[in-house]
């Protein structure tokens, strides 16, 4: 038998040779290394969903110019200190307003507060978010939580904001153009080229009694929301 025939496994039995002695499940260096890099590059990029965002409100201007000053900030931080609501924290980004809470529950009592301080008259939308808490370093390098579904993020709350100032008087100025449109029908002679609307009072003129008289028997009409009187004047 030559030399060359025995290998590290023995010599050949019926012409076959040993099988290599080398460990299973062993690979080259540069393998491991390969994938030590893997498993660590993805578990920075999976970090993210370890830090839970903050219930946070988001104020924005309806205005396409408008912006959230410094001051209104500090306002509504004390505002919310007031009654109990600790802020974690707060800042403008872009001429928005972030105001971070600790809780739900703080989280709608802070957009009720806010509310009635500073959107009596509906320059701002408060909406209900989620501040991400992953640290800079991780989005300097394009980490981001995970985007659930509805299923699993509990579904959508949507939160509809009315402006009534707004609604009420587009009402006052449909009513007005209602009641031309009836008097033009019956032939009621009224004053043109008036104002009839001021405010939410309707006020339509007439060139005599008669006339008002008939306007009145054809078209006059009060309407009432809960706290401001449409209120229609014949003169």
């Amino acid at each position: 038998m030559a030399q060359d025939d025995i290998g590290v496994g023995g010599p050949p039995l019926l012409g076959v040779r040993g099988r290599n002695p080398t460990p299973p499940n062993s690979f080259r260096l540069w393998q491991y290394l390969l994938i030590l890099f893997v498993v660590v590059l993805g578990a920075i990029y999976a970090a993210p969903n370890l830090y839970q965002p903050d219930p946070a409100l988001q104020i924005r201007p309806t205005a396409a110019e408008g912006m959230l000053s410094a001051v209104q900030l500090q306002d509504i931080e004390s505002a919310l200190h007031a009654p109990g609501i600790a802020v974690k924290a707060s800042e403008i980004v872009d001429g928005f307003g972030l105001v971070r809470v600790t809780s739900d529950e703080n989280q709608l009592r802070a957009q009720t507060i806010i509310s009635d301080l500073i959107n009596a008259e509906g320059e701002y939308v408060i909406a209900l978010n989620r501040a991400s808490t992953t640290p800079a370093w991780l989005q300097n390098i394009g980490g981001k939580t995970m985007s659930l579904g509805l299923d699993l993020s509990g579904g959508v709350h949507f939160l509809l904001q009315v402006n009534m100032q707004q609604y009420l008087e587009s009402v006052v100025q449909s009513t007005a153009q209602g009641m031309q449109d009836k008097l033009r029908e019956a032939r009621v002679v009224y004053i043109p080229n008036r104002a009839w609307v001021d405010g939410l009072v309707i006020s339509a003129a007439f060139s005599n009694e008669a006339e008002r008289d008939k306007g009145a028997e054809k078209n006059t009409k009060t309407t009432r929301s809960e706290n401001k009187p449409l209120k229609v004047s014949l003169v």
